[in-house]
């Protein structure tokens, strides 16, 4: 069994404070909340179209880094 990452959970806290909980976060969402450009967002994490990704993928992707 894989273990999580060890800011894993602080992350994703973080992510939801943010967002409200919300759970399915937009390129505007994950730019503004990386700090990072629209397009890097796309590129980085695989984000096309109104598709999104959701707020624990997000804090996975962060907290592999």
């Amino acid at each position: 069994m894989a273990r999580e990452n060890q800011t894993f959970r602080l992350e994703l806290e973080q992510i939801n404070a943010r967002f409200g909980g919300k759970s399915l976060l937009t390129v505007t969402d994950v730019s503004r909340y990386t700090g990072r450009s629209r397009e890097w967002v796309r590129k980085r994490y695989g984000i096309s179209g109104k598709k999104g990704m959701t707020a624990v993928e997000l804090a996975q992707a962060i907290s592999a880094r």
